[in-house]
């Protein structure tokens, strides 16, 4: 067990330790399994063996044992009977019997013992026995009248630390809070951490000794490794451990078979056991960190929706195409939360419910635990809601309608007490969708008790204070996702008195001396005000055999007038009030939501005056938002702007501690201390004094105010797109590599959507640098996650295909245009029998002028999955009867491609290859393939820069795809023309250079397949082409590998037959030929 230690990467440091870990996953399932029977279970066995045959005779004996014999292999019979030896002499068969019956165990990993020293009476000892003794006993000690030698030695004094070996390491040893303790650390023995180990002189546990204790027959040493177990994996979460261990503690557990260890544990009948499991299961499922991140982030805009938690390996059960159970190891090797399910998880955490009925604790654990399963999928999340006792048992016992108070504490017995984690639970489930929420409103009333909670004010509740606030935030924001399915409408009308009370309290309240949980609470009484609102505005556009929910528009218009004035007064405040960082602007921030949402649903409600709002808005906004603009704070906020960036951030993501089949959001990045050690702080995204959600509600409701009245905020659009501090901002992000460190995580969405509206707010306002806002928009295109298709169909609609931006480029002095003039010409023979003339600027213009319908086929190719368009629409727009749930898959993994130009292209090569060669060409590929081409060189000539983010290869393999496309599609002329020219500027000295063929190419096995599959292709339908024999001799030079001469000479001789290019023509591919003319080289 001790061999194989380095391999788990518990040990502290390679060069002072000696290495030793954890038993391996087998031996811990098999362990767990042999100490299933108690000692007793075994002796009743044991006796009931011997009783049965006791009472057989020497016949009914025999008959048995030829049965036996009959039905086992004669192999495992003899290896039996090898094993247990042949009984000599004449003993009778039934003697014989009962002799391998006493001889029969359970086979159980114990340390054996030696047999100990026989007990001597003290003042039988001689004085040289006495001195020989391990330690010098004295008479006068109670109980010392008998000595135990070997009971004797575990008194002495501890042996010295052995030096720890410097190339394995020391195995790494923990103390009861689960810390590292350092080799040279010296500990007390009274602080209880030295135990009857293999080294006993060392203070601490070992994960390998944890595990054992683990299992151990003693009550108090299962709960105390158990509880050591999940303060380790709590620590290890935080990053604790980042510079002490060879390895992750996490994974290591989980290799060793931590979850049938705990899995085990909970089935135990002690209270004490099952408590320090539950406890155990709890550090390892749950993260607090995300869970506070996800909290924080709820009322942000869009930050209700919610990742599922699934693992990327996807788990096949299919076993020669019929379906097998899969085992519980090998599930849990793929998804943690479902090998836990399927070990009957949910009915023993019933179970300590509703029959052990613990305290608040383990109850609080239990619920988190709970919360981490409904997370990681809608499929998890319905297990969870199938479990009708469960539920039942949460709802009645930890959210009642009544409870009697405890005073400033919570009881330690929470049952008939509410919880607030319980409201989160409800919430995690309302999340997975409209048909788990209608089922918590109709069967176990969840709306009824959302009311008991929010009609009154927290602080009325009769709870400890953070309890109060706790829950009724929880409730709120359960109440705002019950909205967006369009249930809980009914409930707002009767409680509309007390949300115009909550809305005059939050005007009449200072918001710099409120508390975090105020200022929270305050969030979700709007975040759920703005999910009603929207709910309203959306009735009338939903189909006739949707059933209407009991509220139209009249009933929320009244609440805009006290929302515009809790707005004014905070902004007031936030204008005036330096220290703006000292408070919480999530107020701010949900105010400016509900009024945004109230100005875009305005003109689609009956009887909407245009007037009379062009008169409020005129009124309101134009001082409002322009002093809020030139205000000092708020140029301390742009100031700070990249500061709080995910995608600036050059900290690696904290990912050690994550598990492939336990995936997390991840919110922490490493950063270095002053003492060059690597400390986990939280992302930028998620700091005290992030800006960004502040500044998408404010870019929104700029948005939807110039949407109704275009010319009242000119002056704050120039000031904030041509702002020092943003353009600063954006030139950095247009510098980053794309493969930057933290932009493909769930929290860089925030950012994403930052982008998204100021590039929206452009529209109104013509930046003087339009060039970099565009490179922008196309570092955005492929920086979206799922659930974003929407965002993306507007980005390209509005922003990268809009053809008056494309205009100005052209329009202005621009570097990248000093070499397209009209005398750059050259000439190529095409088989079709025409000359094909490259005029690069021509070509440019005649590409921008078809800029209208390049877009149209670019959203088309990015449209074809209509079904998640419209859920994406439907959510951003709010949309409640098109709304099925609140998540998102794949959290972090971009919707688009680098090289997305070129996504028409594949999926059309990717179509004809399954066409035959007689196949006639469809009559909208020339169209795509065409639009396509000019978009291509558009980018190759305008965007350079955003273009290297793309190596050349990748570049010059997708468009020599078009040669595969069809049959002659080459062949037409502006297709052609178009080739023509990126023929040109792939040979440009600066670029031919950095062509490197060995590239990794995505979609692509290695070039030399696709160039030989390229050669067969011009063998078939070139024609002698010249522009398709040029693309044929690029990799043909001396600077690239052989093989691929090879495959043109030797593989593909007939080609040579058809390879006829003019010398002019073929002196256009850039190359250094040498020749000696008059004595001196000459390069031509």
């Amino acid at each position: 067990m001790t061999e194989n230690a380095a391999s788990f990467g518990v040990e502290i440091s390679p060069d002072t330790s000696q290495s030793k870990t954890l038993c391996s996953a087998k031996e811990t399932a098999d362990s767990s399994l042999e100490y299933a029977l108690t000692t007793q279970e075994r002796n009743t066995i044991h006796q009931e063996n011997l009783a049965t045959l006791s009472s057989m005779s020497e016949t009914e004996i025999l008959q048995e044992q030829g049965k036996l014999k009959e039905t086992l292999d004669p192999k495992i019979i003899e290896f039996l009977m090898s094993k247990r030896g042949k009984l000599t002499g004449r003993e009778s068969t039934h003697e014989a019997q009962l002799a391998q019956a006493k001889e029969v165990r359970l086979p159980v990993k114990s340390a054996v013992r030696a047999p100990e020293t026989a007990a001597v009476d003290i003042s039988t000892l001689t004085e040289v026995q006495r001195n020989n003794l391990p330690i010098k006993v004295n008479t006068d000690w109670p109980h010392m009248t008998k000595v135990e030698p070997d009971k004797l030695k575990w008194m002495k004094d501890l042996p010295k630390p052995k030096a720890g070996d410097s190339k394995s390491g020391r195995q790494a040893r923990f103390d009861f809070s689960g810390h590292v303790i350092r080799p040279d650390l010296v500990i007390p023995v009274q602080e209880g951490l030295h135990h009857h180990g293999n080294e006993p002189e060392q203070a601490g546990y070992t994960l390998e000794e944890l595990f054992q204790l683990a299992r151990s027959v003693h009550i108090q040493q299962r709960v105390l490794a158990l509880n050591i177990l999940a303060k380790i994996m709590q620590n290890a979460k935080t990053g604790v451990f980042l510079n002490g261990l060879v390895k992750p503690v996490i994974p290591s557990l989980l290799e060793a078979g931590l979850v049938f260890l705990v899995r085990w544990a909970m089935d135990d009948n002690t209270d004490s056991v099952i408590a320090a499991a539950v406890y155990t299961l709890h550090s390892f499922l749950v993260n607090h960190t995300e869970n506070e991140a996800l909290a924080k982030t709820f009322d942000w805009y869009r930050g209700h929706i919610s990742p599922e938690m699934i693992p990327r390996v996807a788990m096949s059960t299919e076993d020669g195409g019929k379906k097998s159970k899969v085992s519980d190891v090998d599930l849990v090797k793929q998804d943690v939360i479902k090998g836990l399910l399927q070990m009957t998880l949910l009915p023993r955490l019933t179970y300590i419910l509703e029959v052990c009925r613990p305290q608040t604790q383990v109850v609080n654990n239990i619920v988190d635990i709970l919360v981490s399963i409904a997370r990681h999928s809608s499929q998890s999340a319905y297990q969870v809601s199938q479990n009708s006792k469960l539920l039942e048992i949460i709802c009645q016992e930890f959210l009642s309608d009544s409870w009697t108070s405890h005073g400033i504490s919570t009881p330690d017995i929470p049952y008939g007490y509410p919880l607030h984690k319980a409201m989160q639970l409800m919430k995690t489930l309302c999340t997975s969708g409209r048909h788990m929420t209608s089922i918590l409103i109709s069967k176990y009333n969840l709306l009824k008790k959302i009311v008991r909670y929010v009609a009154v004010m927290p602080d009325h509740l009769q709870l400890p204070e953070a309890d109060c606030w706790n829950l009724a935030i929880e409730a709120f924001q359960t109440w705002k996702l019950c909205a967006i399915f369009g249930y809980g409408a009914e409930e707002f009308q009767d409680l509309y008195p007390e949300m115009m009370s909550r809305l005059q309290w939050m005007s009449t309240t200072e918001i710099t001396q409120c508390k975090p949980l105020q200022c929270q609470y305050m969030a979700a009484v709007l975040g759920f005000l703005n999910a009603i609102t929207n709910l309203a505005g959306n009735i009338a556009s939903r189909p006739k055999d949707v059933v209407a929910p009991p509220i139209n528009w009249s009933h929320v218009t009244g609440m805009l007038q006290p929302i515009e004035l809790c707005l004014r007064n905070w902004l007031g405040i936030f204008k005036s009030f330096y220290q703006h960082t000292k408070f919480s602007l999530l107020p701010i921030v949900a105010a400016m939501e509900i009024v945004t949402s109230f100005y875009q649903l305005m003109s689609f409600q009956p009887g909407y005056s245009a007037v009379d709002m062009l008169t409020h808005v005129e009124e309101l906004f134009p001082k409002m938002l322009l002093s809020l603009v030139e205000s000092m704070p708020f140029q301390q906020v742009l100031s700070n702007i990249s500061k709080y960036s995910m995608v600036l951030c050059d900290s690696l993501l904290f990912t050690e501690e994550t598990a492939n089949n336990l995936p997390s959001i991840s919110v922490l990045v490493k950063r270095k201390s002053d003492i060059d050690q690597m400390t986990c702080e939280l992302c930028p995204a998620l700091q005290p004094n992030n800006f960004h959600p502040l500044l998408v509600s404010l870019f929104r409701l700029i948005y939807s105010v110039n949407s109704v009245h275009k010319d009242i905020a000119k002056q704050v659009l120039s000031n904030i797109v041509n702002g020092e501090d943003v353009l600063q901002y954006i030139r950095k992000v247009c510098k980053k590599q794309p493969e930057a460190r933290c932009q493909n995580t769930f929290m860089t969405r925030y950012e994403n959507y930052l982008q998204f509206h100021l590039l929206k707010l452009i529209q109104f306002s013509m930046p003087d640098d339009l060039e970099i806002y565009l490179q922008m928009a196309f570092h955005l295109l492929t920086s979206f996650h799922h659930g974003d298709e929407y965002l993306i169909h507007d980005l390209m609609t509005s922003i990268i295909f809009n053809p008056s931006f494309l205009k100005r480029m052209t329009d202005l002095p621009h570097s990248h245009l000093e070499r397209l003039n009209l005398s750059d010409q050259s000439r190529l023979s095409s088989a079709s029998g025409h000359m094909i003339d490259v005029s690069q600027l021509k070509l440019l213009e005649e590409a921008c002028q078809n800029l209208t319908n390049i877009g149209s086929v670019y959203t088309m190719v990015f449209g074809k999955d209509t079904k998640e368009l419209d859920i994406s629409r439907s959510q951003h727009m709010n949309v409640f009867h098109s709304i099925d749930n609140c998540l998102i898959s794949c959290p972090g993994e971009a919707l688009v491609p680098k090289d997305w130009f070129f996504l028409p292209l594949v999926e059309l090569l990717s179509q004809t290859e399954q066409l035959s060669l007689s196949a006639s060409l469809p009559a909208d590929m020339l169209r795509v393939v065409s639009h396509s081409l000019r978009w291509i060189y558009i980018l190759e000539t305008l965007f350079t820069e955003m273009m290297r983010a793309v190596p050349v290869t990748v570049r010059l393999v997708r468009v020599m795809c078009t040669f595969l496309i069809g049959n002659d599609l080459f062949l037409e002329p502006v297709v052609a023309s178009y080739l023509s020219a990126f023929l040109k500027l792939f040979c440009q000295p600066g670029v031919i250079k950095k062509i490197d063929l060995s590239t990794a190419i995505p979609g692509l096995t290695s070039f030399q397949d696709f160039y030989s599959e390229f050669i067969t292709q011009y063998e078939g339908v070139s024609f002698g082409d010249s522009l398709f024999g040029c693309y044929l001799l690029l990799p043909l030079q001396q600077r690239y590998d052989v093989t691929y001469r090879k495959s043109l000479w030797s593989d593909h001789v007939t080609a040579l037959r058809s390879l006829n290019i003019p010398l002019d023509q073929v002196t256009f591919i850039y190359c250094k030929i040498c020749i000696l003319r008059n004595s001196v080289i000459v390069e031509i």
